[in-house]
């Protein structure tokens, strides 16, 4: 709250967090870490962030995060449709001021073996996974009138690629094909990476779907 008050262009602030595995599973660490080695950690994030940073998804842990009271009105119709709702409520509130980093570690967040995000939604085992992120960032991309396309067709290219995995897994070869097309065609000519695995993804699927 004082960091708040003694920064009034400032609509959120977070701070670090400490990530302990309640299953003993892997050592306690820092959420936000200059070289990320854990699937729940995070770069370091700038010390002022804007909605145009949030735009390409969550960086605070919903622990560490105030934000000011009233700065909008009823929630939008689309924050139901989110598959989470803390990074839709921050987007909300970004829309009115920056966000403010605290370089310390002040709370912490525990991951329960079987917790929704964590162990469950985040990993993108099942395609309902995958697809509900998929759409949640649509629906951010239109909430944003497009202002941040580039950035959230940044974050769907692994997303599309991820569908068509699971999807090929799962046999369902002509719906991983028109994910592996999505990203291949979304890959602009800077970033062959991706559209050179999109296209093998694409190769691949189509091939299975031709022959089983």
């Amino acid at each position: 709250m004082d960091f708040l008050r003694a920064h009034p262009e400032l609509s959120i602030c977070f701070h670090n967090a400490r990530v302990v595995y309640e299953d003993g599973s892997q050592a306690p660490h820092p959420f936000h870490m200059p070289a990320p080695a854990h699937r729940i950690s995070h770069h370091v994030p700038k010390a002022i962030s804007t909605i145009a940073d949030l735009a390409g998804g969550n960086f605070m842990q919903t622990c560490s995060v105030v934000f000011r009271a009233g700065l909008y009105g009823a929630l939008p119709d689309w924050y139901l449709s989110m598959p989470t709702f803390d990074w839709p409520l921050h987007l909300l509130n970004a829309e009115h001021g920056d966000i403010g980093y605290i370089d310390e570690v002040m709370g912490v967040y525990r991951v329960r073996p079987g917790s929704f995000w964590s162990t469950n939604m985040a990993l993108y085992l099942r395609v309902e996974d995958v697809e509900s992120m998929i759409r949640a960032y649509e629906i951010v991309n239109e909430y944003t009138r497009f202002r941040f396309d580039a950035t959230i067709r940044d974050q769907l290219r692994p997303l599309y690629r991820r569908a068509a995995e699971v999807l090929i897994g799962k046999g369902h070869h002509w719906r991983a094909a028109r994910y592996s097309l999505k990203g291949w065609t979304g890959a602009g000519d800077g970033r062959s990476g991706h559209r050179r695995e999109s296209l093998k993804l694409l190769l691949r699927s189509v091939r299975s779907a031709l022959i089983g």
